[in-house]
């Protein structure tokens, strides 16, 4: 078989990334994934994409080895941002508050804020790919499976305590809830008796 053949299978490059978690990773690639799908300043996404690919070139991964999955995402990236601008071409418009026509006219017209936002949701792509990448490529799948184990009992820890915070926070606001009545009761029985002594 040929080495440099389409495989996204787990291979040791001897980077720091093989030897860091997969649980790790995969929080990573979840935090700042969702930072670049919230986040809508092209600098900030400037930034993420050449973190991400700087980050990609370290995992030692090569080009040939993913350069089939690059041009499907990038095909359906294409149709994604075709599709944004057939069914809500003043979305970008709308999202800030202003409208310079680039050309045309009517509801397709280009604005140059329908572009700043596909510029947008194409960064956003292109942060999420080689993050995703590197996750898939230099993740030991026994590995990932062994510490997702491990993270189960701190899962279970913080559900623990988000509840028992949530019981405690529920007990509190009820003990304030019939302080608060009792004051208001006493403060009218001390008004009542005031207004019979007088």
């Amino acid at each position: 078989m040929n080495n440099n053949s389409f495989n996204l299978a787990y291979r040791d490059r001897g980077t720091w990334l093989d030897r860091a978690s997969g649980a790790t990773k995969l929080l990573a690639f979840i935090f700042l994934s969702g930072i670049s799908m919230i986040v809508l300043d092209t600098r900030f996404l400037i930034f993420l994409v050449i973190l991400s690919l700087i980050v990609l070139k370290i995992s030692r991964v090569k080009f040939s080895e993913v350069s089939f999955l690059i041009k499907l995402v990038v095909f359906f990236m294409i149709i994604n941002l075709l599709m944004i601008y057939v069914l809500a071409p003043g979305y970008g418009a709308q999202l800030y508050h202003s409208k310079d026509i680039i050309f045309g006219s009517g509801p397709y017209a280009l604005t140059k804020q329908e572009l700043l936002y596909l510029v947008n949701i194409s960064l956003e792509y292109f942060v999420a790919v080689p993050l995703a990448l590197i996750f898939l490529l230099t993740t030991n799948p026994s590995e990932f499976a062994s510490g997702l184990n491990r993270m189960e009992f701190l899962i279970r820890s913080v559900t623990q305590f988000l509840w028992l915070l949530d019981t405690f926070l529920m007990s509190q606001k009820s003990i304030s809830k019939s302080v608060f009545l009792n004051k208001h009761a006493a403060t009218r029985f001390l008004k009542k008796q005031a207004f019979l002594n007088v």
